[in-house]
């Protein structure tokens, strides 16, 4: 029985997940482009509510790593805003 649900539990939870990550991902950046301080100000809350916890490095280190693109002048693709900073 456990053999047979190690397989199809995540295959079911793939097809679960994918409207979920859309709509998330719909809503943060309408969020952004409505009210950027709002956004900010909900970025800043959640970060300090999780330093207690020790978790608040995994929630920004996407934001530095990999969120955001830029294109150089030699037409390479620069993603992170961290690398964008120092680029």
């Amino acid at each position: 029985m456990k053999p047979a649900l190690n397989g199809k539990v995540p295959t079911d939870w793939t097809a679960v997940w994918q409207p979920i990550q859309e709509g998330l991902n719909a809503l943060s950046k309408n969020m952004i482009h409505a009210n950027p301080t709002l956004s900010a100000f909900i970025f800043g809350l959640t970060e300090r509510a999780l330093i207690p916890f020790g978790l608040h490095h995994i929630f920004y280190s996407p934001f530095w790593f990999e969120f955001g693109e830029y294109v150089n002048k030699a037409g390479e693709v620069i993603r992170g805003n961290q690398r964008i900073f120092f680029t």
